[in-house]
C-alpha cells in the first residue's frame, strides 16, 4: 500500500476527501491597515466548493467614500499592486459584502484569522455575519 493508497481502486473516499462534506468556503479581505474606524477595506475573496465545484468570487472596494487617503493609496500599490484607478468604478466595502455574504451563504468559512477577519465582517455586515467563520489559527490549535 502506497503513502496514500495511489495507484489502488478504492470503494470508500479517503478520509480527507471532500466528497459528502458539507459546502466548504475561504474567504480574505483586504484592508488599508487594521483599524476598521481609519482604515479601509480595498478587496473582498473567496473561493468555495459547492455542488462539487470550486467557485471563485472577487471584487475590488472602493475602500474610502471620498478620494483617497494618499498614504493609503501608495501602500495598495507598493504592497498589493492596486491602483487607485482600478478602483474609481468599484463599490464600497459595504456593498460588496452583500455579494460575498450572498457567495458564502450556507458554507463552513474559513479564514486565516479570525481576530483580524471579524471586526471587519462585523462592520462590513452591520452586525451579525450570518454564517459560521472558523480561523485557521483556532483550528492550528486543537
Amino acid at each position: 500500500m502506497g503513502f496514500s493508497g495511489f495507484g489502488e481502486e478504492r470503494s470508500q473516499p479517503q478520509p480527507w476527501a471532500l466528497e459528502g462534506a458539507g459546502d466548504v468556503a475561504f474567504a480574505v479581505l483586504w484592508a488599508t491597515g487594521t483599524d476598521t474606524a481609519l482604515d479601509g477595506v480595498f478587496r473582498l475573496e473567496a473561493l468555495r466548493r459547492r455542488d462539487g465545484e470550486w467557485q471563485r468570487f472577487e471584487r475590488l472596494c472602493r475602500p474610502f467614500a471620498k478620494p483617497g487617503d494618499n498614504a493609503a493609496s501608495a501602500r495598495m500599490v507598493r504592497e498589493y499592486g492596486v491602483s487607485a484607478a482600478e478602483l474609481e468604478g468599484a463599490p464600497r466595502p459595504e456593498t460588496a459584502w452583500k455579494e460575498l455574504a450572498a457567495f458564502l451563504g450556507g458554507a463552513d468559512v474559513v479564514v486565516e484569522s479570525i481576530d483580524a477577519f471579524r471586526p471587519w465582517a462585523e462592520r462590513l455586515a452591520g452586525g451579525e455575519l450570518g454564517f459560521e467563520v472558523n480561523g485557521l489559527d483556532e483550528v492550528a490549535r486543537l
